[in-house]
């Protein structure tokens, strides 16, 4: 095991993040390259995110901006986290990675799909310190790779996005966030990011990371304002992942339920939800309206790392043991260039179907015969699928960059030739 020490010196972020847009000059829009279907990608985590929630700001005129999602893009409220780990770093690791957090161990042994392994989810704060002599002391932190005995790095979709030639940026709300997957992926640890699978010899894969600190209470900040200031100034990168931690801030303060047995979400819960409805509308807005996004180039795609409130009212379950469907039911959308509205499950009956009230496990340790859920985790490869790019080496969750959205191109072929996949059911009594 390796162990990096991040000196609090020389540690620097940039006020702002850009995040990816399609912004080339003014009244220009950018033509995605052969094989590309959008220019832009925004992989937006919505932190303790419930799907009904999302319902419940809609049916009491709070929620316009998700209810244009349901119109406008192709999603579910069906999608799940990660089965093992029901809290944020690991959810978000794999977002990052493609990969589930444990190693997946076929029963007679043999590791057959490789996690990340990252199950602290500590913040930076309560990570151990060193004293160096003539330093002082500093702060030790862990990073995805060293979790990994036997295995020096755990790539990401920052490499593949950095040997594809395009750029990238981090806009996160959380300390561990920025501090993990900054000290995993840069200069120091981040893969050569010339396509050799030589790590810690390398550049930083991330070209831009903020952390938004006045997002760090429940109801403070616009990241979504800040971030698009920062775009309209400095332009867009190709991809971008941004995190927002409002409902989790909420749910943890005030709870996301009044008790788990009536499951009443709190007043104060849905209002931090119907405060990202608001954050949404900028982001739609732009995109919509051809200002800093522009629909025929860009993709939001938006997905949760865990909901919350199933057998604790303040808490979601940890050990993944404790988690119930409240915890690790989320929704997952796609909006924008290569979207064709509908129901996400019903474009992908061959390859994804979830079972009501159960968090399928994975292959290995699972059953082989039940098709896989839409989990969190898709939307990595799905980014580098859209930005015309192989998925990520040695993740499992969307490996095949199979998930469909459709492309409009491939709306006729379903239309003309996929009535039985749409008449199959997509749920698993």
């Amino acid at each position: 095991m390796f162990n990096y020490i991040r000196f609090a010196s020389a540690t620097t972020t940039l006020p702002t993040l850009s995040l990816a847009i399609s912004l080339f000059g003014a009244g220009l829009v950018a033509t995605p390259a052969a094989g590309q279907t959008a220019q832009n990608v925004i992989y937006l985590s919505i932190d303790g995110l419930r799907p009904d929630a999302i319902d419940a700001i809609i049916a009491e005129g709070t929620g316009s901006n998700f209810a244009r999602l349901q119109r406008d893009a192709i999603w579910t409220h069906e999608a799940r986290t990660d089965t093992e780990a029901v809290f944020t770093l690991p959810n978000h690791t794999s977002m990052l990675t493609g990969r589930p957090t444990f190693d997946q161990v076929a029963p007679l042994g043999g590791v057959v799909i490789p996690g990340h392994s990252y199950v602290n989810n500590a913040d930076p704060e309560d990570f151990p310190t060193v004293t160096l002599p003539g330093v002082g002391t500093v702060v030790s932190v862990a990073n995805i790779h060293d979790n990994r005995p036997g295995e020096a790095y755990v790539p990401s979709v920052y490499d593949v996005l950095k040997q594809g030639g395009k750029t990238t940026a981090l806009f996160v709300a959380k300390d561990k966030l920025d501090t993990v997957f900054n000290n995993s992926y840069d200069t120091f640890n981040g893969a050569s990011g010339d396509g050799s699978p030589v790590p810690f010899e390398g550049q930083n894969l991330i070209d831009f990371s903020s952390l938004d600190s006045s997002t760090n209470d429940a109801g403070a900040g616009n990241i979504v304002d800040t971030f698009v200031q920062h775009v309209q100034t400095n332009g867009p990168q190709d991809f971008t992942f941004m995190h927002i931690r409002n409902p989790d801030s909420t749910g943890h303060e005030f709870g996301w339920v009044d008790n788990v047995v009536d499951q009443n979400l709190t007043p104060e819960y849905k209002a931090a939800v119907s405060q990202v409805d608001g954050y949404l509308g900028v982001l739609l807005n732009e995109i919509e309206n051809g200002g800093v996004f522009n629909p025929d180039t860009t993709t939001l795609i938006i997905t949760a790392d865990h909901g919350g409130g199933a057998t604790f009212d303040d808490n979601h379950g940890n050990p993944a043991a404790e988690a119930g469907e409240e915890d690790f039911t989320i929704p997952f959308y796609v909006f924008g260039a290569g979207v064709v509205p509908g129901d996400l499950y019903a474009a992908n009956t061959l390859t994804r179907a979830f079972v009501d009230g159960v968090n399928t496990r994975y292959p290995v340790t699972g059953d082989p015969a039940l098709l896989q859920p839409i989990r969190n985790a898709d939307g990595g490869n799905l980014a580098l699928e859209l930005l015309g790019l192989d998925p990520i080496p040695t993740s499992f969750i969307n490996a095949d960059q199979n998930l469909a959205i459709p492309e409009p191109t491939t709306a006729a072929l379903l239309a003309l030739g996929g009535l039985s996949l749409l008449a199959r059911r997509r749920r698993i009594a």
